[in-house]
């Protein structure tokens, strides 16, 4: 009940609201640090969301037969349909400024494989009493043959695109300063790497038109259970050469990251 009142309360203020906070971007590049942010700010006409066309999906939660997530997740499905129809309506009808971030796309992939497969994890690597039997190569395999690795690569064309009819590729973007902003229509636009966004606090307050603005970390992967094997899956994981061109030479990277960057980030993973 008191998560329903929060978000009717919400729905009140974005409707007294005369434009809409959109922070709308693919998972695990740092949303949750901005959404949280602003929340401390007591913005209430902020809305996030990474998929208008994908629903969470229940498959995992299914494979492991547990009842009780199960439902869960069926419920959170219903909260996310009636938010995208609300979205539907208010970024039609008032201003929407939107913040999209992008990430380098290896380290993303990795932090949302854990992020995404906690419960098959769990179950394999600490309840199962072969567990042993579970080496790192066998993690290793299963983030290489059961993971959407092309999701970065596609997620502009197949959501902000496809959604506000924004093709962000035909727009420069400030590889050095690491963000850059669009305005098109009822839509402003700040787009920005992670990587820079630490010392974007500044750039960010005044895209908001906000009198202040501190970013909060939120969401760090070292408060979660799988730390530890994620810490050792990123000290050993070696991609093969044909990921490390599928990623490096698309057009995601090279519109968004320089020359030297993705060079660094060649050499962060052993070639």
């Amino acid at each position: 009940m008191k998560k329903i009142m929060k978000k009717l309360k919400k729905l009140k203020s974005t409707l007294l609201s005369k434009e809409i906070i959109l922070i709308y971007q693919m998972g695990k590049v740092g949303s949750t640090t901005i959404e949280k942010s602003l929340e401390k700010l007591g913005k209430n006409n902020v809305y996030h969301i990474h998929h208008f066309f994908k629903e969470p999906s229940l498959e995992n939660i299914k494979i492991n037969s547990n009842l009780k997530l199960f439902i869960k997740s069926n419920r959170e499905n219903i909260f996310f349909k009636l938010k995208r129809l609300t979205l539907y309506i208010f970024c039609r009808i008032k201003k929407v400024k939107i913040i999209t971030l992008t990430r380098e796309p290896i380290e993303r992939n990795i932090s949302m494989f854990f992020q995404d497969f906690p419960q098959v994890l769990y179950e394999n690597y600490f309840i199962n009493p072969r567990r042993n039997e579970m080496t790192q190569n066998q993690i290793f395999k299963l983030f290489e043959e059961n993971f959407n690795h092309e999701l970065p690569l596609r997620w502009f064309d197949e959501e902000i695109k496809r959604y506000f009819s924004v093709d962000i590729y035909n727009y420069p973007f400030d590889k050095e300063s690491g963000y850059s902003i669009i305005k098109e229509s009822n839509i402003d636009m700040f787009v920005c790497k992670l990587e820079k966004l630490n010392f974007l606090e500044n750039e960010l307050k005044e895209f908001l038109e906000l009198d202040e603005f501190k970013l909060e970390d939120s969401n760090s992967s070292r408060v979660k259970w799988y730390y530890y094997l994620y810490k050792e899956f990123k000290k050993n994981y070696i991609p093969n050469k044909h990921y490390l061109n599928s990623m490096y030479n698309s057009r995601f990277i090279n519109h968004f990251y320089t020359v030297e960057e993705i060079e660094i980030f060649k050499k962060k993973w052993g070639n």
